[in-house]
């Protein structure tokens, strides 16, 4: 019976999944005429809505390309692709391989969700080369599948931004909220936990019961050729270790006179910071890490381009009133106890328009903290059924998985029939926990 409804998604999601640009543009559309029709505003306040928004995210998807950009400079680096040969020499058979690619995906998503997206796509084209191809596809589905994990963990938007001085909910929420009440509470770490048990189950039972075996041709890995050539003064200065390790030590240096003064917060620009002095060292040289950035540059581009395109579609949720209306059906059925439940679905739902979790709280923050307020509810909780929600419909949402199928050659249709299954799953995982332990 699962084999059967297996293939059966596996079927329609090649059939009916576009291409991600096409998504894209199909929402424009569909937010638009729902603008026009539910909410009753006029074309050319859609429109006006729609140019100005188009380029209103400059800032913060700059933070977002560099994060995924330096986390994929970065794991082209030497220490870093030892590990994953080594990590791949573990499994002996299709159904470890799953196991371990949703493991790795978890882990990298949960320390920083762009790192943990380029290096789940990097060991699934690694564990695709031991087996030939075999299985690929689903190989690929399961690393994408520990992004769900990525709002939880300590790049997660939301628990940073409200954990910032001077972020624009600092007033509503009478002071800043420290990680420990989002990122490291019980209920967050409770959902991760079990994310952590039941994936990898799934991932092993999806892979054994599969048998979509074809074989698939997995783009050979980067190679770094002729960057040792010291024919000239440029060359040898180019490299050299020593300008990177001194810039190494400066970003250090830095680091530690921020700890050193309490000064250190642990938000984007920091983990960008982080990302950037870590691929200066692993790479060693100037031209080693300018050839990785080369590289990086290619992969990355769909974001460029369709990121604008979803900050217009948030600028049209946004000044028409849709998202709020969404978020207002949800929030008017709420009680103090099913408030953060209830959140959950309508952040799942918003999140098909405004895949962003920095974007998403913009809109909803303020209306979720006022709820939160007004029905006695538990805040923090309330503000992680934002990020989970933001985190568990990017499964049906092929936005974030556009570097993982960049890098590994494939289609979103390719991956779409295993991630309905990881999106059941998910979606009643972070339900009982929003029932059971708030």
């Amino acid at each position: 019976m699962v084999q059967s409804l297996a293939r059966g998604l596996d079927g329609l999601m090649k059939k009916y999944t576009p291409d991600p640009l096409i998504y894209a543009l199909f929402l424009t559309f569909l937010t638009l005429i729902l603008g026009l029709f539910v909410n009753a505003t006029s074309p050319l306040d859609i429109l006006s809505s729609w140019g100005q928004g188009f380029w209103a995210l400059t800032d913060f998807t700059l933070q977002m390309v560099m994060i995924l950009f330096l986390g994929y400079v970065l794991a082209l680096s030497s220490p870093i692709k030892w590990l994953l040969r080594r990590l791949a020499a573990w499994p002996k058979n299709l159904g470890q391989a799953a196991v371990l690619a949703t493991l790795v995906s978890l882990v990298g998503c949960f320390l920083n969700w762009g790192f943990g997206l380029i290096i789940a796509a990097l060991f699934a084209n690694e564990l695709g080369r031991k087996f030939h191809g075999r299985g690929f596809s689903i190989l690929l589905a399961c690393s994408y599948s520990g992004f769900l994990v990525w709002h939880g963990g300590l790049s997660g938007s939301i628990p940073l931004v409200v954990s910032t001085p001077g972020n624009f909910n600092e007033a509503s929420l009478s002071g800043l909220v420290p990680l420990s009440d989002t990122i490291f509470s019980v209920l967050n770490l409770s959902i991760v936990g079990l994310h952590f048990i039941f994936l990898p189950s799934l991932a092993y039972y999806l892979m054994r019961t599969s048998d979509q075996f074809t074989s698939l041709y997995i783009e050979d890995e980067v190679e770094i050729r002729h960057l040792e050539q010291n024919h000239t003064p440029a060359d040898r200065l180019e490299n050299s270790p020593i300008i990177s390790l001194l810039v190494v030590a400066m970003a250090l240096c830095y680091l530690g006179f921020e700890l050193w003064h309490d000064k250190f917060r642990i938000d984007l620009n920091k983990i960008n910071f982080v990302l950037f002095a870590l691929s200066l060292l692993f790479h060693k040289t100037p031209r080693k890490f300018i050839f990785a950035c080369q590289q990086a540059v290619a992969k990355i581009w769909p974001i460029l381009v369709q990121y604008p395109l979803y900050a217009g579609i948030m600028a049209i949720m946004v000044k028409s009133g849709l998202a709020l209306s969404i978020s207002q059906i949800f929030v008017d059925w709420a009680t103090a106890k099913s408030l953060p439940l209830l959140v959950f679905y309508s952040a799942g739902l918003v999140n098909i328009f405004i895949p962003s979790g920095g974007g998403q709280w913009a809109v909803q923050g303020p209306m979720v903290i006022s709820a939160a307020k007004a029905l006695g509810s538990d805040m923090n909780a309330a503000m992680m059924a934002v990020a989970w929600g933001d985190s568990w419909t990017n499964m049906i949402q092929p936005f974030w998985a556009l570097p993982l199928l960049t890098i590994a050659g494939l289609k979103a249709k390719d991956i779409m029939g295993p991630l309905v299954f990881v999106f059941l799953l998910s979606g009643l995982i972070i339900s009982l926990c929003f029932i059971l332990l708030v």
